[in-house]
């Protein structure tokens, strides 16, 4: 456990270096990744920007004047920005959190403003044509509750929204009904701050899972309830020096074959960075949330920065999501796209190989069994070979001299290893 600890740590405090000099996607080659590729911007403003993979044709959002919008997404990665569609028919909205159904409708959460920003709270629900068929406010010029930032879950077995309870600094849960109206609320002080979070189904337990940073944002875990909200347990993902950097908002995850795959942010504490805004990361882990390797997927330089992650998966492409504010100040805000390849054979997923043996899982020995125990996410403090963080190379444009610095430190981090 600390020697993966310790190799994550210096894989951040190298890209805070290399981030001074490198703006933008960053080349990753890895087990899991085969090729990220260029950033791309449309040049429009906005922001949430978040892709849907669905048939005839993939969907994208991103808001913008107090709406939020749908537009088709086609395979040249071009959007059909002219023929853009309005959602909600509000005009106030600030956050959002979109989500498809088992019966192919869809939820929509989003918070507003009244009088101050994120103090109202809405749900929306669309049918399998986008018409919009259900509208409820949850509250309006709330001083108690923030309703931004907002993990949200569309499954068979529940609905739910959470936001941050001002009065108990901790979580705030909506059971909601089939048309997306709150029916009962739950307070869950064990959770602490769900803000930036993402719900999903736990592929090994079935349990509802929680993934958020921790109250300091040195640390990504994982909470596990079942699907009556009655608390489980928490597991600890990675933890990271929280002098050096802030992790947060794991806003995006996709289960992928034998991994779980998690987008969030990390901020290095350095003068410039304004607010929220960081860099992009890509953990990912096996089916028991154990780290197998991490990786910087966009840096920015001081001055600029990006946010919430959005994550969608077709065929053998990951697309990342997030918004981009450059020029600041005053900053000018908009939505990315950064699409990644992936060796599918590391996911479990594709054809075996030529000599015919199976593809290599990757798996690690775990500890705990899979049961959600509280855990520091590490399979085993002797494991040398348990997991592998990727660390980014440095640009073109780098000095030599600095490149054979950035080289002879990976050096020295994989002896750690």
């Amino acid at each position: 456990m600390k020697k993966r600890r310790c190799y994550h740590e210096i894989v951040l405090v190298l890209l805070a270096i290399v981030g001074a000099s490198y703006a933008g996607s960053v080349p990753v080659q890895s087990e899991h990744i085969v090729e990220v590729g260029e950033e791309i911007d449309w040049g429009i403003g906005g922001a949430w920007a978040r892709l849907f993979i669905q048939e005839p044709v993939d969907v994208f959002f991103y808001a913008a004047g107090g709406e939020f919008w749908k537009m088709d997404f086609l395979e040249d990665y071009e959007l059909l920005e002219q023929q853009k569609v309005p959602l909600s028919g509000r005009t106030n909205l600030d956050d959002h959190a979109i989500r498809q159904c088992p019966d192919g409708s869809y939820l929509h959460a989003a918070s507003g403003k009244i009088e101050e920003t994120n103090d109202s709270g809405y749900m929306m629900m669309y049918d399998a044509s986008w018409a919009r068929i259900n509208n409820h406010v949850l509250g309006e010029k709330s001083s108690e509750i923030a309703y931004n930032d907002m993990p949200l879950i569309c499954h068979e077995k529940g609905r739910f929204v959470s936001f941050i309870d001002y009065n108990v600094w901790g979580s705030l849960l909506y059971k909601l009904d089939e048309t997306g109206k709150p029916v009962q609320e739950y307070r869950i002080p064990e959770i602490g701050l769900s803000e930036g979070g993402t719900f999903l189904e736990d592929p090994t337990s079935g349990d509802l899972a929680l993934v958020t940073s921790n109250h300091d944002n040195s640390a990504l875990e994982v909470n596990f309830l079942d699907w009556d909200l009655n608390f489980l347990s928490t597991k600890t993902l990675f933890e990271i020096d929280p002098m050096v950097d802030r992790v947060y908002w794991p806003q995006a995850v996709e289960v992928i074959g034998t991994r779980i795959v998690v987008a969030y942010v990390n901020q290095p504490k350095k003068a410039g960075r304004i607010s929220d805004w960081g860099d992009m990361w890509l953990a990912i882990f096996d089916l028991e949330w154990n780290l197998i390797e991490s990786h910087a997927i966009v840096t920015e330089q001081e001055e600029d920065g990006c946010m919430r992650p959005g994550l969608a998966f077709k065929d053998d492409m990951l697309f990342y999501t997030y918004d981009e504010i450059v020029n600041h100040p005053p900053g000018d805000v908009g939505p990315r796209l950064v699409p990644i390849e992936l060796n599918l054979r590391a996911f479990g997923l594709g054809e075996p190989d030529d000599t015919g043996s199976p593809p290599d899982s990757g798996d690690t020995e775990s500890t705990d069994g899979g049961n959600g125990e509280e855990d520091s996410g590490d399979a085993s403090e002797t494991d040398d070979s348990a997991a592998s963080c990727g660390c980014a190379t440095p640009s073109s444009g780098t000095s030599s001299g600095f490149a054979w610095m950035v080289l002879a430190l990976v050096g020295y981090v994989r002896r750690l290893r």
